[in-house]
């Protein structure tokens, strides 16, 4: 099937949705749906309809699997402590490649790496604070937040501070075929008629379909005892009845409320209690109504219930609060406002369902609302959630040196040579002409390049255990197994490409009674695997060259992991049809994820010229009669990313011709990394620079080191630049000019995605998982553990969480003549930041007592120029306070006395230190309180010591695992423990408090 959209890529979505277990058949079933699993089963088969392959997790148990209308239900699976969110779910998530995940409600659901090319988490729900630590463990692996209305974007936005542009309007909709034949529903066709509006007047039927703890107790009366709304209609005009559509998701903390609300229905004359309804039921039950009556001070992110009434011509009477404006501007919605306390004027709302008797405004909020039903159509959401994808993945897919590097490390020659031919990088080039040059020759440069490696394997002995029982256990080699097993005795199999005969001296083994040929390239490989039938012989099979094969058709042809290395694996394919019996099989299994760079160590022999991904097979092969196509996953690489097979398998017929794959779709739809600079400012001899580089080299497309010109000729620093193929410059002295005027240096030849900083006496710990960070989300930059190792006193004398990482062409420059740090301008920090908990950064440069002091005694003067440029730079209060600490310690160690400018050196601590207070810098001013405590000791002589505990978390992102439970601190004043005390208490408790708790 091919998209609606011509300009829109076939794309395999997966949807979890969580809630009520449903599947395509629910809502023909008559089964009642929650508006999220609603939201859930329209847009999958939406994009279903649209061409898209889409599969939906729900909470079914695996006998209510299936598939419906092109979309596959799958269940979740258990829920574990393991896995929260459904094994079968997890399962699928890390380790089966897919398009887009598309995860609803469940925050921290993107917790974990994914396949999925885009992953977005789509929000149904208000944000709410008490979220926020599940919701922040995801955000790094999001490429966006949907949510359902401009109103839920700004309250999501607010809340989970999020940058407005990282969150997504994808509105709900409604299937507006159930109510074409409900009466109304259509337009007039002449000059003041409305069939069917007359009879939906005069039956006078309020309905109300949201959940009953939304507003129908205005309605119905309450728990107050006041009188509801259809009191006084009935009083009024006994003539209008209500109709209340419950809902059948009930918690145990709101069941008594619905029991309650239930009987308060039955006790009123002019209230019937309807129960649960399915989506057929419902539109009937609207289509027939008069007037959707929805009295509420509920904060709707959207609102179904109203657009099913607008579809069904029946308009709205509501109050105006959240999303509704939203959901029905301009639609057919009398609004009544709120009382001035913010509650429900319930006299007001009478009165407004009693205006409406005159069939003047009645008949034109009836005709509004059928003109604004069809932008209720879920084609709508369908096209935000293409709009979006296609945005997301043009994202990733626009630098050429990322999206290059990503098809080099998979392999995929041939997509590389058409990205060069359309965004030339004459880098890219040569490492291609220089690795893949016999893929120029033709079949006899392939078979001369195949046969050098036969060589090179027969060097080193590596037979791989030639015909062992091993290769059955190998999940590349399963599905020919089981397709081998199946044939009746006599019956004959071609593995073609099967090298000196690993797998098809395995398979002759176990299998006497059938026929085996295997057929390869490399006449060297056949040479060695006749050499050792030579040796054990098997009457039942025979090796050949390719070219010498008798022209025998098979009742099986298998080529496992052959296609990849093919110049053409469509012509490939058709010459491996031509060897199937009439009604025979082919099966062939391909590699899936960067399987050859992973053995480069190993094995530094280039061969695959294509990553043949899901897609490609389809576009090849996927017409074929019969194609199946299956995955197997089977493990991880050290960065996350799965390694796994693809497995296809079809009975050749003539006329069937294979397609092509679509080279333009592959280069849009790639996740490749987002590229690394390190930057580095260092000195000429480069002492330890080496063991730095080292563990950065395998992560970094780009290295810019900039050099002390001034400290010594070149030495050591440039041959490792070179070594490590660095771009290494000459700075002026970063003593004359400033550290921020040296890394800000570097920072303007950064040409990769993202920058790290680092210097020479620091090694990156475990590289391989920094990988997972580097892409698209909203994330700004990274804080990662600095560990500062020292054998005086022995051990980790101390970890900061600096910011390491962070978008590059974002604006970050450095700011400090000394301990510069990053920021997006002067105290105003790294923007979105996240401490990453599994990646971190040693430090060996503070080793012994000896090397700090000498450290401090070189930075001093630095310090004290910074102090004159940055005089209001946050970070450099707090140093300067800590620095101020240690010159009266040195000097008190020297002299055991106090002298007047140890005395102005305390006094400026701790004015610095209420600074910090007074400017809200909370944090900078718990991490000087050891240093402010030296100098209100030094003050008072009898400082008053007070320890300080606060239970409780933040909410919010940026506080560093470990902190200290107690907080020990000398203060010159009560005051000072006051105002920390207060400082500490509001930072506790901001955000605790307020409605969105």
């Amino acid at each position: 099937m091919t998209p609606q959209n011509p300009s829109r890529d076939r794309l395999s979505f997966a949807l979890y949705v969580p809630g009520m277990p449903f599947h395509g058949g629910s809502i023909a079933a008559g089964e009642s749906l929650g508006g999220s699993e609603s939201a859930g089963y329209y847009l999958a088969r939406e994009l279903a309809r649209r061409g898209h392959e889409t599969n939906v997790f729900s909470e079914l148990s695996p006998e209510e699997t299936g598939a419906w209308e092109g979309v596959a239900y799958r269940a979740l699976g258990p829920r574990t402590e393991r896995t929260p969110f459904g094994a079968d779910f997890e399962a699928f998530a890390a380790s089966v490649p897919c398009d887009v995940l598309l995860g609803q409600r469940a925050p921290g659901l993107f917790h974990r790496p994914t396949q999925a090319k885009v992953n977005l988490w789509w929000a149904h729900d208000l944000a709410l604070k008490r979220h926020q630590g599940a919701f922040n463990r995801q955000v790094w692996n999001l490429n966006g937040v949907l949510c359902v209305s401009e109103f839920h974007r700004r309250q999501l936005a607010e809340v989970y501070g999020l940058r407005p542009e990282a969150v997504h309007v994808v509105p709900n909709g409604v299937d507006r075929s159930l109510f074409r034949a409900a009466p109304g529903a259509l337009p007039g066709t002449g000059p003041g008629t409305v069939p069917g509006a007359a009879a939906k007047q005069a039956g006078r039927v309020l309905v109300y379909s949201s959940r009953p703890e939304r507003g129908l107790e205005h309605l119905v009366g309450g728990t107050d005892g006041a009188p509801g709304i259809m009191e006084t209609l009935w009083a009024a005009d006994p003539s209008i009845q209500l109709r209340v559509c419950a809902y059948d998701n009930v918690t145990p903390a709101l069941a008594d409320y619905y029991a309650f609300l239930q009987e308060r229905c039955r006790a009123l004359p002019n209230v019937q209690w309807l129960g649960a309804l399915s989506k057929v039921e419902l539109a009937a039950l609207l289509g027939g109504a008069w007037l959707h009556a929805y009295p509420t001070t509920f904060e709707e992110v959207s609102c179904i219930a109203a657009m099913e009434a607008q579809c069904a011509g029946t308009p709205v009477v509501t109050s105006p609060v959240a999303a509704l404006p939203e959901t029905l501007s301009g639609a057919g919605a009398r609004w009544v406002p709120l009382a001035a306390d913010g509650t429900v004027d319930r006299a007001a709302f009478a009165q407004a369902v009693l205006e409406l008797r005159d069939a003047a405004p009645w008949e034109a909020l009836h005709r509004a609302s059928l003109a604004a039903a069809p932008r209720y159509d879920w084609t709508h959401a369908a096209e935000a959630v293409e709009d979006l994808v296609v945005g997301c993945l043009r994202r990733q897919t626009s630098g050429t040196r990322r999206l290059g590097r990503h098809l080099l490390r998979h392999s995929d020659i041939f997509a590389l040579k058409t990205l060069l031919e359309l965004r030339p990088d004459p880098a890219l080039r040569a490492e291609v002409e220089t690795h893949y040059a016999f893929a120029e020759g033709g079949q006899a440069g392939m078979a001369a390049h195949y046969d050098a490696q036969a060589a090179w394997e027969a060097e080193r002995g590596l037979d791989h255990g030639l015909g062992g029982e091993h290769f059955f256990h190998m999940l590349r080699f399963r599905p020919a197994l089981e397709q081998v097993r199946q044939l009746p005795d006599g019956a004959a199999v071609l593995d073609y490409g099967c090298g000196p005969g690993h797998f098809t001296v395995a398979l002759a083994r176990r299998f006497p009674r059938l026929r085996f040929t295997g057929v390869d390239l490399s006449a060297a490989h056949i040479a060695r695997g006749r050499a050792f039938l030579g040796r054990e012989p098997l009457p039942n099979l025979a090796l050949y060259p390719a070219g010498e094969a008798p022209e025998e058709r098979h009742d099986l042809v298998i080529s496992t992991e052959v296609l990849e290395h093919t110049l053409d694996p469509a012509a490939t394919a058709e010459t491996l049809e031509g060897w199937v019996k009439p009604g025979g099989l082919l099966l062939i299994t391909v590699p899936y994820g960067p399987w050859e760079e992973e053995s480069f160590a190993e094995r530094p022999h280039r061969a695959h010229l294509h990553h043949l991904e899901r897609q490609d097979l389809l576009d090849l092969w996927g017409k074929k009669p019969g194609f199946q196509l299956d995955y197997v996953a089977q493990r991880h690489t050290a960065r996350g990313e799965i390694l796994g097979h693809h497995v296809a398998l079809w009975r050749p017929e003539p006329g069937h011709a294979p397609g092509r794959i679509d080279l333009g779709r592959k280069l849009r739809v790639q996740r490749p990394r987002e590229t690394l600079a390190v930057c580095m400012v260092v000195r000429p001899e480069g002492d330890s620079l080496a063991r730095c580089l080292k563990s950065v080299r395998g992560l970094a497309e780009q290295i810019v080191i900039g050099i002390d010109g001034e400290a010594g000729a070149e030495r050591g620093a440039w041959t490792l630049a070179r070594d490590f193929g660095a771009e290494a410059f000459t700075l002026p002295s970063p003593l004359r000019t400033g550290f921020d005027a040296a890394r800000n240096a570097t920072l303007d030849r950064a040409a990769a995605d993202w920058i790290l900083w680092i210097d020479d006496d620091e090694e990156l710990l475990w590289p391989e998982r920094l990988a997972k960070y580097l892409r698209d989300n909203p994330y700004d930059a990274y804080a990662v553990p600095q560990h500062h190792f020292a054998v005086e006193p022995g051990g980790v004398i101390k970890t900061d969480y600096p910011c390491r990482l962070f978008r590059n062409g974002r604006g970050f420059r450095f700011f400090g003549v000394v301990h510069e740090h990053p920021e997006l301008g002067l105290n105003q920090g790294p923007g979105r930041c996240l401490v990453l908990p599994d990646v971190a950064i040693c430090h060996n440069g503070y080793l012994t007592e000896d090397v700090r002091r000498a450290r401090f005694r070189r930075n001093l003067p630095l310090m004290l120029r910074d102090r004159e440029q940055y005089r209001e730079r946050a970070l450099g209060k707090f140093l300067w306070i800590r620095d101020l600490a240690h010159l009266n310690r040195f000097e008190h160690e020297q002299t055991g006395a106090v002298s007047p400018r140890m005395r102005s050196q305390a006094e400026e601590g701790v004015a610095l230190w209420r600074e910090l207070l007074g400017q809200g810098q909370v944090r900078l001013a718990v991490d000087a309180l050891p240093y402010y405590s030296e100098c209100a000791g030094l003050l008072t002589g009898a400082p008053i010591a007070f320890d300080l505990a606060l239970a409780g978390n933040r909410l919010g992102v940026g506080d560093p695992p470990g902190q200290p439970p107690v907080l020990r601190g000398q203060f010159a004043a009560v005051d000072d423990i006051q105002r920390l005390t207060q400082a500490l208490l509001k930072e506790k408790l901001d955000g605790l408090g307020g409605k969105y708790m």
